[in-house]
């Protein structure tokens, strides 16, 4: 009897090449058999079943990212296996909505700003990453570290003894353990010009003139927080004796031929017309503050093309050795006295061991008005990256959904 249904969905696999009115007109098997059905081995039968399996999930994912294109402004690209299944564009650079961000505009004109071609997303539109930068820091830290110029187990201090934060390590700092308190956080009374762009260097001044108290002792508690990036870039920077942007270009993004990826500091060498900026939910344009200035914890502008050949530069050894990136994508955040944290942190990467998908390595990025999501699924090589220039939430907690199809859960 499973021969026979076998035989049957084979049938309308091979029916579907020729009709053009089924759903399914434009399945092209890789190897067509010559043999009549009955004389087809199991073998045969078997790849060409999981021949048009793939091609329905891969349907169903295409179908389910149209539903969440209704709503999102920006780059999608799902692969698995080295084979991208979705890689689309949609909406706008500058959304042109919201009377507030281009009050010296009429309706008619903002319609005409927003339709023109240099408005479109495309694949070479450049969005803030936001947190997902962390793992270029990282992976800057980490190549220092191979390269013997500094070691995980160095504090703070040793490169910036005017802070106040004793026995901080680098380890602490990557993996959000420190207990320094958040940047984000700190009163506007700390800076003393909001009106100009916070530079890291400018910050490390700030944090020795202020002093804020930690939180709590390092390798306490685990607490998402930005400083602790900032600080690694600004380390970074000492050691090598360049900029932060250029040691990264130099032994991270070029090694890994990301053409179009560049940091804030940049952006005034590049054609504006490729850079999009930030959207609210209620369509407003976000303005650039003070904070935009650090980098570490953001500040790299890059596409899903370009996050897509990272990942798969990254995670097969090339960028940084295969010892740093098996402890970078694996939990490191362990706290004093054996506690484990709620979360689970590698370095500049989290983890979730899904017990219906397998292991995750994930970051999200959130910085006004951008709204992204890189994830990696090792076991099949899986990657779902979204950048979105329009924080709605159009692709918030959407990839179980499209791990369900992949993996029919």
């Amino acid at each position: 009897m499973r021969t026979i249904n076998m035989l049957i969905i084979i049938c309308l696999f091979l029916i579907g090449m020729f009709v053009p009115c089924l759903s399914f007109a434009q399945i092209t098997p890789s190897q067509i058999p010559t043999a009549p059905l009955k004389n087809i081995s199991a073998e045969e039968l078997n790849d060409l079943f999981d021949e048009a399996n793939q091609h329905f999930k891969f349907t169903a994912i295409e179908k389910y990212t149209d539903e969440i294109c209704k709503e999102l402004n920006g780059s999608v690209l799902i692969s698995l296996n080295n084979q991208i299944i979705v890689h689309r564009h949609v909406g706008y650079l500058r959304l042109y909505e919201n009377p507030n961000s281009y009050p010296a505009l009429s309706p008619e004109e903002m319609q005409t700003a927003r339709s023109k071609n240099k408005n479109q997303i495309s694949d070479y539109t450049l969005f803030e990453s936001a947190s997902i930068s962390k793992q270029f820091t990282a992976a800057a830290i980490l190549k220092l570290v191979e390269q013997e110029y500094l070691a995980l187990t160095d504090t703070l201090r040793s490169f910036f003894p005017e802070l106040p934060y004793e026995k901080v390590t680098i380890h602490h700092l990557l993996t959000h353990t420190s207990g320094i308190p958040e940047y984000f956080d700190f009163e506007v009374t700390f800076f003393p010009d909001t009106s100009v762009l916070l530079t890291n260097q400018a910050f490390i001044e700030l944090l020795a003139q202020k002093m804020p108290p930690a939180d709590f002792k390092p390798g306490e508690k685990f607490y998402y927080c930005n400083t602790n990036y900032v600080l690694l870039a600004s380390i970074v920077a000492l050691i090598s004796g360049k900029s932060f942007e250029q040691f990264v270009t130099e032994q991270i993004l070029v090694p890994a031929n990301l053409q179009n990826t560049l940091f804030r500091t940049e952006l005034s060498a590049k054609d504006s017309s490729v850079i999009a900026k930030g959207h609210l939910r209620n369509k407003e344009e976000v303005k650039p503050i003070y904070l935009d200035g650090t980098l570490g914890d953001k500040g790299i502008y890059t596409t899903v093309t370009d996050l897509y050949l990272w990942g798969q530069q990254l995670f097969k050894g090339k960028i940084i050795s295969e010892n740093s990136i098996n402890m970078a994508a694996s939990e490191q955040n362990y706290l004093s006295g054996n506690k484990k944290a709620t979360e689970i942190y590698g370095y500049g990467l989290r983890i979730e061991e899904n017990k219906n998908y397998g292991k995750l390595i994930f970051h999200g990025g959130l910085w006004r008005g951008f709204q992204n999501l890189y994830i990696y699924r090792p076991s099949d090589h899986c990657y779902i990256i979204f950048l979105s220039n329009l924080r709605n939430n159009a692709h918030f907690r959407k990839s179980d959904e499209y791990f369900h199809l992949l993996d029919g859960v």
